[in-house]
């Protein structure tokens, strides 16, 4: 006799999932592997097929996936000669697996979708601000300075384009400040240009005639009463002055039509003694005391005496003048950054920031004597050699000038170098 119950009745008693309560088959054989039980009598028997687990079963249960499109499994019924064989379509059974690799499949086409329109989102927000900002940058290369980013966004790259945008304006405003200051250099020059042509002119007017009163002033001194102590007073004060009107037209002539440097190669320290030698009394009757650092074996220098010798005797007459009392006045010579350094340095009040550059402008003077043309022509003759000279700091007082020219050949590899203090 062959039992048969419902299907649904045999999936809920299995426990298995409501989807599959309906497909699951039930058989019950017995040791012939003649059903005796089944879930489903319309179904037609396979009496081979049901047997399959039985005469597979090594320990009374086995599983397998039969030829039919079958998943099933059978157990021995303890204490009754029958086993149980359970059995589902393999497409139901599978069928979640597939839906949940159909959806994975979808859900993994989304978001790859999503990631690439992100990307893309992003990209449009990032590469087309750079391209502007490379475009801008290309126009102020070729000389474009009111080049401009438009800045849309808020973040790092509109901030980028913000700063780039405050560095072009102060650009525009630096080159502009540079044009004017260019155009104002070559107004001066000009104006400098003319005048000391003009200064040149009268100076060398005024020579021939200075050189005539000085001599009647050299006669009178020779004719007058030994005991006319005003009189000599006063032509001693005629002949000084018309010596300061000699050296201001000799400055003028030698600043307007400078004499082309005759250069060779010389020892440095040489002509700075020589024309310490100058101005050393002159700093006795001030109460200044000469003092000399000078390096020993310095390289030779591509000079011409008389200018570099004129050079140090301004700037120690500076020097002495600034030391109104007395004071000290240091000359140095060293070797620093692969050229010959002459500093001159005096106890002095100091020379102020703001005006460190402005004493080397032509006819600029702090002194009530002079025509401010002595460090114009120390910077004239120092540039003409290829050197630079500047107002350097000097932390225990006073002014130092550093005068830098060119060695006459180039410093050997591993030789000693005096390094600056």
């Amino acid at each position: 006799m062959v039992g048969s119950v419902a299907q649904g009745d045999v999936g809920e008693a299995l426990q298995v999932p409501r989807r599959l309560a309906g497909a699951i088959a039930v058989l019950i054989t017995d040791e012939a592997g003649r059903p005796v039980f089944v879930s489903d009598p319309r179904e037609p028997v396979d009496y081979e097929r049901s047997a399959a687990p039985q005469q597979s079963a090594a320990e009374g249960s086995a599983r397998h996936l039969d030829a039919g499109g079958f998943v099933a499994a059978s157990q021995d019924v303890p204490g009754y000669p029958l086993r149980l064989t359970s059995r589902v379509p393999v497409r139901e059974a599978l069928g979640e697996l597939r839906w949940l690799r159909r959806m994975s499949v979808i859900v993994e086409a989304t978001f790859v979708l999503v990631l690439v329109g992100a990307a893309w989102i992003v990209s449009r927000g990032i590469v087309r601000p750079v391209s502007q900002l490379v475009a801008a940058v290309e126009r102020i290369a070729q000389g474009d300075l009111a080049a401009r980013v438009a800045v849309s966004q808020k973040d790092e790259v509109g901030q980028l384009a913000e700063r780039f945008n405050d560095m072009a304006g102060q650009l525009r405003d630096s080159a502009a400040r540079i044009s004017d200051l260019h155009d104002e250099q070559l107004r001066r020059a000009e104006q400098l240009a003319t005048v000391g042509e003009l200064a040149a002119g009268i100076a060398h007017e005024l020579k021939t005639p200075l050189l005539g009163v000085a001599s009647g002033a050299q006669m009178l001194s020779r004719r007058l009463d030994p005991q006319d102590e005003e009189g000599r007073r006063l032509v001693d004060e005629v002949l000084q002055r018309i010596r300061r009107m000699e050296q201001a037209m000799q400055e003028l002539l030698s600043y307007a039509r400078p004499a082309p440097a005759r250069l060779s190669p010389l020892d440095p320290n040489a002509i700075v003694e020589r024309a310490l030698r100058l101005v050393e009394p002159r700093a006795g009757r001030s109460g200044v005391t000469v003092e000399r650092q000078l390096a020993a074996s310095l390289p030779s220098v591509l000079m011409d005496p008389e200018q570099i010798g004129q050079v140090i005797v301004n700037l120690a007459l500076n020097g002495i003048e600034a030391m109104d009392g007395g004071g000290i006045l240091e000359v140095e010579t060293r070797i620093a950054d692969g050229a010959v350094e002459l500093c001159v340095s005096d106890s002095g009040p100091g020379i102020p920031p703001e005006e460190r550059e402005r004493v080397f402008r032509p006819f600029y003077t702090t002194k009530h004597t002079g025509t401010g043309l002595g460090l114009a022509m120390v910077r004239q003759i120092v540039e003409r050699h290829g050197g630079l000279v500047h107002v350097a700091d000097r932390p225990e007082g006073g002014a130092r000038v550093i005068v830098s020219l060119p060695l006459a050949q180039p410093i050997p590899p591993g030789a000693p170098k005096e390094s600056k203090p």
